[in-house]
């Protein structure tokens, strides 16, 4: 853990340092490699005389080095604010070194809050995306024990994104959240990723990505074709544990008489398990997925990729 979170750290998204900083950044991350007491000092002094983002950067290196996380966190979150006032893009690479060590200090929290501004920065690339996804989707693994409650939107800041509150500070239900909003070629990216490191991981957060109450998401005449392929005791079932909002689509989009009839056995039908409801939803997702392969009908969104 701590040498690949160092191999993380050290790649320094340093491509466009200016000509008069070149000579202070190379003599500072050379310094981490050989000397990391003397690349803090160094750093540090370089930042006083007006080292900017790129001092910092180099001093959370330093600090990663000597393991110590929790400085080294702070000073690339330092160097993410600053290139966010200089609108520099390279401010989402910052973040993402800041949630790493943030993680390596054993705070979950501030990790999550440091990956989620490094998303709604919209400037990192495919590859680090799918890290950045992949470690919040485990970090109820390894989140410290007590957590406060996090108030903040996770979506505030995401381009286009629908203002939400954040439920949990990770693991594959926020990860699955957050990869809704990225629109489907990022998820593309995203969930490979995580296949790669974890294809279990992928998919729960596939499944999680495209729920049976999103069915009610459909077009009308999607909806109809699916209800067409459902056996009605199966849909009896799945519907028990269906969102109103649902249910009430489901209705407008059947006859009178057969609304009728499956109001009637809803409200006459005992009560049933929910292994037994999540297990009938599971298959009606699956006729639909099934469905909108054929072409058949629209999913919407990313989930014909995901499902």
């Amino acid at each position: 853990m701590i040498l690949s979170l160092l191999a993380l750290l050290a790649q320094a998204p340093a491509s466009d340092v200016a000509a008069g900083d070149e000579a202070n950044y190379r003599r500072c991350v050379a310094l981490v490699q050989s000397d990391p007491e003397r690349a803090v000092a160094s750093a540090e002094d370089w930042r006083l005389h007006g080292g900017g983002l790129f001092a910092r950067q180099c001093l959370g290196q330093a600090y990663a080095r000597l393991e110590r996380w929790q400085p080294a966190a702070v000073a690339f979150e330092q160097a993410a604010r600053e290139a966010e006032t200089e609108k520099d893009p390279r401010r989402a690479d910052f973040w993402v070194q800041a949630g790493n060590a943030w993680l390596a200090a054993n705070d979950g929290v501030k990790a999550r809050n440091a990956f989620d501004a490094a998303l709604a920065a919209g400037s990192l690339s495919e590859a680090l995306r799918g890290e950045v996804l992949l470690r919040i989707a485990t970090l109820d693994g390894i989140q410290p024990g007590a957590l406060r409650e996090l108030d903040e939107a996770l979506n505030r800041l995401l381009a286009g994104g629908k203002a939400s509150k954040r439920p949990s500070l990770g693991g594959s239900k926020a990860a699955a959240e957050i990869m809704t909003l990225l629109g489907p070629d990022a998820e593309v990216g995203a969930i490979e990723r995580i296949r790669e490191a974890n294809p279990e991981l992928a998919d729960r957060i596939a499944e999680q990505m495209f729920t049976f109450d999103d069915l009610e998401r459909l077009d009308d005449r999607s909806l109809q074709s699916l209800l067409r392929e459902v056996a009605g005791d199966m849909l009896i079932v799945a519907l028990k544990g269906a969102d109103p909002a649902l249910r009430e689509r489901i209705f407008r989009n059947m006859s009178q008489r057969a609304a009728e009839t499956l109001r009637d056995d809803l409200e006459s039908r005992g009560p049933v398990r929910i292994v037994e409801v999540e297990a009938q939803q599971k298959e009606i997702l699956k006729i639909a997925k099934r469905l909108a392969d054929e072409g058949q009908i629209a999913l919407g969104g990313g989930a014909d990729a995901f499902l």
